[in-house]
């Protein structure tokens, strides 16, 4: 079952996102510290850039999220939010190129595992529709940008976030890949009618973007 048919009932009226988009509706099953417990475990030796890039996107996402309009701010999931923003580079270490892509599995695995060590119940197998979004959300954090649209929001806040980290710490051709982001997030909320978000977004983004002092 897919993420569509997953939250298809209390999501979508024929075919488009029913406002507003409750907090929480894919009953968050992960917590922040779960969450970064995930990350250390299957970084094991983590470089101190790497988390440190990690804690600045989450703190990036709840900027953006801070700063939309409450009619906006209601159709996003935070706790989704967080714990893709926490867990999006989870799968860097195995395969860099392809890391958004192979997140989920990963994420599924080292709870697994995580449980195997602490002596607790497995969780069930398989992704039911919260760990179906965060993989959706963390796969588009980079590549095409083509998300289910219930989740469409927190992945564009995700891949924006990212990518002013970027700017921020002067990464090569930084300023090209926020446009190039700017553009297809444009792109998909024209097809998805979602402009009203974009506009915000795009708004949210441009006061971020400014490195505050200190």
């Amino acid at each position: 079952m897919g993420l569509g048919e997953a939250v298809k009932g209390p999501l979508y009226v024929q075919g488009t996102i029913r406002p507003p988009l409750v907090k929480g509706v894919f009953a968050m099953t992960i917590s922040q510290n779960e969450c970064r417990a995930l990350l250390e475990d299957h970084y094991n030796a983590v470089t101190r850039k790497r988390l440190a890039h990690t804690e600045r996107v989450l703190a990036l996402c709840r900027a953006i999220l801070g700063e939309l309009p409450p009619a906006e701010r209601e159709r996003v999931d935070a706790g989704l939010l967080d714990a893709a923003a926490t867990l999006h580079d989870i799968a860097k270490p195995d395969d860099k190129e392809n890391h958004h892509k192979k997140a989920l599995k990963i994420i599924l695995r080292a709870r697994q595992e995580q449980a195997l060590k602490a002596g607790s119940p497995a969780p069930e197998p398989g992704a039911g529709p919260f760990f179906l979004a965060l993989g959706e959300v963390i796969r588009h954090h980079k590549g095409k940008f083509k998300p289910e649209p219930p989740c469409a929001r927190e992945a564009a806040i995700l891949r924006t976030a990212d990518k002013i980290d970027m700017l921020h710490q002067g990464w090569e051709e930084s300023e090209i890949k926020y446009r190039d982001t700017l553009s297809k997030i444009h792109e998909y909320c024209q097809k998805h009618s979602l402009e009203p978000f974009y506009r915000a977004l795009k708004a949210a983004a441009e006061k971020v973007k400014i490195p505050r002092d200190g």
